[in-house]
Formats: C-alpha cells, sequence, structure tokens
C-alpha cells in the first residue's frame, strides 16, 4: 500500500533551491527554458543570474538565496523564478524579497518561464503563495524586471495578496553611438573629474578602455563591474 501511494503522487510543483551548487546545477533546463520562452536573452540566462549572486550578494551574510522552480504535473519544468531575500539597510527598513539582479539595472530582465504552461496549471499561484509566505519578508520587490513578465508575475500570486515595493521604474541611460559623444554631453564637473581619474590611474601603468558593446560583453565584463562598483562603496564608506 504505502509503495502504491508513493507511486500515485503527483510530482512536485514547487520547488524551493537555496543551495548553491544545487543552483548551479540547473544551468542546462535553465538555459533551454530562456532560450525558449525568454528569446535567448543573455539576461534571462543562467551564468546571468548565478553572476549576479556570486559577485553581489554573497558578501552580504543576511542574504539568502531563493530560486523557485515550478513544474507542471507530469513532473516538467516550466519555469525559474530567481529571488533573493536581502538584509535590511537600516533597522526599521522592510526586508525584501526581490529578483536577483542589482540595483539600478538599466536593461530589463528577462524571466526563463512558459507562462502559458503555468498558466494552465490549476492551483500553482495558491501553492506557490503559501511556500514563500512561509520564508521571512516584508515586501515583493520587482524593479528591474520586463514588465509582461512582472504584469505576469503579479497575477500569479494575486495583487491583494502582495505589499509591492514602492521601486516601480529601472533607471535607463541613453548613449552616444560614440565614447567622444558620450563625453561629450557629460556635465564640465564630470569631464574634469574623468580627466582627473585618467591621469592618476595613468600614473599605475598603461590604461587600456575596454567597451562593451554587445549584451554578452556586458555579461561577461559584469562581475568585473560590480567588483569595482563595491571597491568604491566600500572607500566611500
Amino acid at each position: 500500500m504505502q509503495a502504491s501511494r508513493v507511486a500515485n503522487q503527483e510530482p512536485q510543483r514547487v520547488r524551493l533551491v537555496a543551495d548553491v551548487a544545487q543552483f548551479r546545477a540547473l544551468q542546462p533546463a535553465w538555459d533551454a527554458l530562456a532560450e525558449t520562452h525568454a528569446a535567448g536573452s543573455p539576461l534571462a540566462r543562467h551564468d546571468w543570474f548565478f553572476g549576479v549572486w556570486s559577485a553581489w550578494h554573497t558578501g552580504d551574510l543576511a542574504a539568502r538565496l531563493v530560486v523557485v522552480c515550478l513544474a507542471d504535473r507530469a513532473g516538467k519544468l516550466v519555469g525559474i523564478l530567481p529571488l533573493c531575500i536581502g538584509g535590511r539597510r537600516r533597522s526599521l527598513s522592510p526586508r525584501r524579497l526581490s529578483l536577483l539582479t542589482p540595483d539600478q539595472l538599466s536593461t530589463p530582465v528577462r524571466l526563463p518561464i512558459d507562462w502559458h504552461a503555468v498558466r494552465k496549471i490549476a492551483g500553482l499561484g495558491e501553492e506557490l503563495r503559501g511556500i514563500l509566505g512561509a520564508l521571512e519578508w516584508d515586501e515583493l520587490c520587482l524593479a528591474g524586471l520586463e514588465l509582461s513578465d512582472a504584469e505576469a508575475l503579479t497575477q500569479l500570486l494575486g495583487k491583494d495578496s502582495l505589499t509591492l515595493s514602492d521601486d516601480a521604474s529601472c533607471p535607463v541611460v541613453q548613449l552616444k553611438p560614440s565614447w567622444a559623444e558620450n563625453f561629450a554631453s557629460m556635465s564640465a564637473n564630470q569631464r574634469k573629474e574623468l580627466r582627473r581619474n585618467q591621469r592618476r590611474f595613468a600614473k599605475l601603468g598603461q590604461l587600456t578602455m575596454v567597451v562593451a558593446r554587445t549584451e554578452e560583453e556586458v555579461v561577461a565584463n559584469f562581475p568585473e563591474l560590480v567588483r569595482l562598483a563595491k571597491l568604491r562603496d566600500r572607500r566611500a564608506g
């Protein structure tokens, strides 16, 4: 009887991954979903989100990895929701459950989710709400997420049951076609500061400028950008 009950059990439809090794092991299935249901966007692929976690969040001891795997009734993976719970920035500030992205990302992130399949699974939203609700967080932040994905996720979870962060917009920087044009568009103070930094760095050795022109190049150089930003923030206090 016991073996029969186990055989008749439905596959787990919502599974949380909080271990880095399990997170890494999701790559093949993750990238297959990103290729099919997120137009192959580099900002939907496993390498992007794993790089963000490795470079950005591992230094925050209060941060918690929350990768949600969604499966249909046959056990087929139909979506992955990469989230994290961050530590409070101030003692009385809310603790956020947010998309696994850096702050102020200028390009919206896509989710590796087959929304058509997800919408056909009865009761999935309620089950997901129950599992996420058992975690310790105060508000959900969807900043940085592509609009259609944000709307679909909010609908799945039920907007009335959520406390949404007011960080609704994602800043976008309109860049000029060339570095010279970007430099010319800066304020006089910005140009002066940049020249001063260039002279200072030149004293340390040869100064090389590398421009990332494609999404793939941006993703490849992102960990180094994060490292430099952390150094800047640390020195600024």
